[in-house]
């Protein structure tokens, strides 16, 4: 389903939708010989063919049939965590980001609702309690959850690349320091808007181990590279932090070294052996090709920024791999 409006936080901010006429009418401009898979691989222009797909998948009915379209739209309906390019639309997500949940301007701001959006990033994502069970929630709900929940209700070990056992609530206290140290979100935010850097440095700091002088230990663990820049990359979605620059964004892709590498790679626009440069530049030439190749009512439909483009790279290099353009196959 489309992201509804959000209400405004510190500017005014919404994320934009389609209108109700673009839900039926949208049909991809695909560049390529239709009788080829090229017309989406390897390339930028298939990078924006499986774009372009993902638009015509988020302008839809809600109750399109799951056999509808391409292969490749059938892909992106089947698992749109997984292969959704543009951000907003992904299942998970947009469910977190309507108004009861953890993102909305009356809770964002309170330790309960940096809590439940760390929960979210760092061990629910992908899991079905993001649907089954109310967003926001107290440190008690979660933890009767953690009781009463089979261990797979709860966490899909893989929804973040390698199984990290340490996600697991049922064998970490993960829950509470969660909680116990979300109380310092309410007093970081007594400052000016903060950037999108600093909330990836508040979210990722670490402090000396108890009884050590040189030790160190993550104050949110399991909210590493990826999953504290997406939790980062939420508060700019919704106006909270600033959005980053293009160079910025660029950056934390080479450093974080995960699927938009991958997806610079697979479009032939970046080596295996980049340097840091060469990575900020192949993000600025995708980045500027897609502003320029996209129609606005378009960007509107994607929400383009620079946050949606990490994203859609991620999911552009899973979806290459698999030859998921070709074929149904989910069982990765």
């Amino acid at each position: 389903q489309l992201l509804p409006l959000l209400e405004s936080l510190v500017s005014p901010v919404t994320l934009n939708q389609p209108s109700s006429s673009a839900s039926t009418t949208y049909t991809p401009r695909i560049i390529g010989r239709p009788d080829t898979l090229s017309k989406y691989q390897g390339s930028v222009d298939g990078f924006c063919n499986f774009l372009r797909e993902a638009i015509a998948v988020a302008c839809e009915d809600p109750s399109t049939p799951a056999t509808t379209g391409s292969i490749l739209q059938q892909n992106i309906r089947k698992d749109s965590n997984r292969l959704q390019p543009l951000r907003r639309h992904g299942k998970d997500i947009s469910r977190m980001m309507q108004s009861d949940g953890p993102y909305a301007s009356k809770i964002i701001r309170t330790q309960q609702g940096f809590f439940c959006a760390a929960i979210f990033r760092a061990i629910t994502f992908a899991a079905p309690v993001v649907h089954s069970h109310p967003p926001i929630f107290t440190v008690d709900d979660f933890q009767n959850l953690v009781k009463t929940l089979p261990i797979d209700q709860l966490v899909n070990m893989k929804a973040l690349g390698t199984p990290n056992a340490n996600r697991n609530p049922k064998k970490s206290k993960i829950v509470t320091v969660y909680w116990d140290e979300s109380i310092r979100w309410e007093m970081w935010l007594k400052s000016e808007k903060p950037s999108f850097l600093d909330c990836i440095t508040f979210i990722q700091a670490t402090k000396s181990v108890e009884g050590s002088s040189s030790k160190k230990q993550s104050i949110f663990p399991q909210l590493g590279g990826l999953a504290g820049m997406l939790l980062a990359g939420d508060y700019a979605e919704v106006g909270l932090v600033s959005m980053p620059t293009i160079t910025e964004m660029a950056d934390i892709c080479y450093k974080i070294n995960k699927g938009a590498k991958a997806g610079l790679t697979c479009m032939q626009l970046l080596k295996v052996d980049e340097t840091a440069e060469e990575c900020r530049t192949a993000f600025k030439n995708i980045y500027k090709h897609v502003d320029k190749e996209f129609t606005d009512a378009e960007k509107e439909i994607m929400g383009f920024n620079v946050i949606m483009m990490e994203h859609a790279l991620c999911k552009y290099s899973p979806a290459f791999s698999w030859n998921l353009f070709g074929k149904l196959n989910m069982n990765r």
